[in-house]
């Protein structure tokens, strides 16, 4: 009885034809497997189609080259100023404090408030840090002065980044 081949035929279509299926008593019918249809080929570049995404990218480029720009002014003349290697340390201490500090608080603020209010006071305020950097460099003033400007300029950066992760 292990032996034993039982062979049937198919009736497909008139289009078609029959065609032998040949099989043990004991074996299981394979089951009719159903074809997905074929997925679009993914496009990488569909963001970038968008006008308002290319907007936003576009400002982002901008903005971190402007924070890049005066992140380097910044060390390049508080160095002058003090030639002290120290001095240049505590600005990424002043600069990154506030991201630990504000850290639940800045998520808070992302989540439950207009991120497009958020977003422009956070230009706002590193406006007003970047507008009190040129003051105390071009008076000559303290050097601590910069680094309550830089403090300001950490604290809008700390409030930006998770709101503009959650923007999109």
């Amino acid at each position: 009885s292990d032996g034993i081949v039982v062979e049937e035929t198919l009736l497909l279509p008139a289009t078609a034809t029959p065609r032998q299926k040949t099989h043990s008593m004991h074996e299981a019918e394979p089951p009719d497997e159903v074809v997905p249809p074929p997925e679009p080929p993914h496009d990488p570049y569909a963001a970038l189609r968008n006008r308002d995404f290319r907007l936003y990218l576009s400002g982002n480029v901008v903005a971190i080259l402007g924070m890049q720009m005066q992140s380097a002014a910044a060390q390049w003349e508080i160095y002058e100023r003090t030639q002290s290697a120290r001095h240049l340390g505590w600005i990424g201490l002043v600069q990154f404090l506030p991201v630990v500090c504000l850290t639940l608080v800045t998520g808070y603020v992302a989540d439950r408030f207009d991120r497009r209010r958020v977003l422009v006071g956070c230009a706002l305020l590193s406006a007003l840090a970047s507008c009190g950097l040129v003051f105390v460099s071009y008076f000559q003033a303290d050097v601590w002065l910069m680094y309550a400007c830089l403090f300001v300029t950490g604290v809008a950066r700390s409030f930006q980044q998770p709101t503009k992760a959650s923007f999109l």
